[in-house]
């Protein structure tokens, strides 16, 4: 494999795992290791926003690509997949078709269907509502609060709309059906059934994974991470309150 084959694999492979969640030192380590096992040098260096790579080939020939990272998502399958496909480099050698064809496949990789993802949404917000102290009229509450939510954050992500208004509008959307449903007299928890809705989109692996870069003295990577991880907060409480000072303005108090 050539040395520009090899970064571009290198790369490709960066991308997937930085992409799905990953944390910044797992990609550069991941990224370093497929180029050693393709028998070449390597120099990486990875931010959340972008991946930079550098290799010397046999006749002293320097190869380097850039490449600028957008997406965000949490798929760890995904980076499982290209933990492996680079440990199996080490153990077989492939060609760059071969290698590039795998990568795709673990790329397009589809998850769980759509339906089943709104319905683990609700279960998983309903079972929030017994943690935090609700019972099944809170449970039941906070179930469709997710369904709507997560419906609702699947359609604005598929317009491409940025993350912290889909983050705020989310926010919005939970306090909002939250006190619909909390007036209807029916002796519910409306405290209970907004933090149970909020917990689905609490930045808990974006914070962790910038405590990892941290602790790995990837300090730019981590801080970047953590200033992301208080802006999605930041969103989501501008949101719920937005939503609940609006309320009180227009019916005087948030249980009418």
């Amino acid at each position: 494999m050539s040395p520009k084959e090899a970064v571009k694999i290198c790369v490709f492979a960066g991308e997937i795992m930085l992409t799905n969640g990953a944390e910044t030192y797992r990609v550069e380590d991941t990224m370093r290791r497929i180029l050693n096992n393709l028998d070449y040098a390597s120099d990486t260096f990875v931010v959340p926003s972008g991946i930079f790579v550098s290799t010397v080939g046999g006749g002293g020939e320097v190869v380097s690509l850039i490449r600028r990272v957008r997406a965000r998502s949490n798929n760890l399958e995904k980076v499982a997949l290209i933990n492996q496909f680079s440990r199996d480099l080490a153990g077989e050698k492939i060609n760059f078709k071969t290698a590039y064809e795998k990568l795709e496949s673990i790329d397009k990789k589809q998850t769980y269907a759509y339906i089943t993802r709104v319905i683990a949404s609700g279960a998983a917000v309903g079972s929030f509502a017994f943690m935090f102290g609700g019972g099944p009229l809170e449970a039941i509450g906070s179930l469709i609060i997710g369904v709507a939510v997560f419906c609702l954050t699947h359609l604005l992500k598929s317009r491409s709309a940025p993350n912290m208004i889909i983050n705020m509008l989310a926010g919005a959307a939970i306090a909002l059906s939250a006190l619909i449903i909390a007036n209807m007299k029916i002796g519910i928890s409306l405290d209970v059934m907004i933090i149970a809705s909020l917990m689905p989109y609490v930045p808990g692996l974006v914070l962790t994974n910038a405590v990892r870069d941290i602790f790995e003295e990837d300090f730019l990577s981590g801080l970047s991470r953590l200033a992301e991880a208080i802006l999605i907060s930041l969103s989501l409480a501008v949101g719920v309150g937005s939503c609940l000072k609006m309320w009180i303005y227009i019916f005087g108090g948030l249980l009418l």
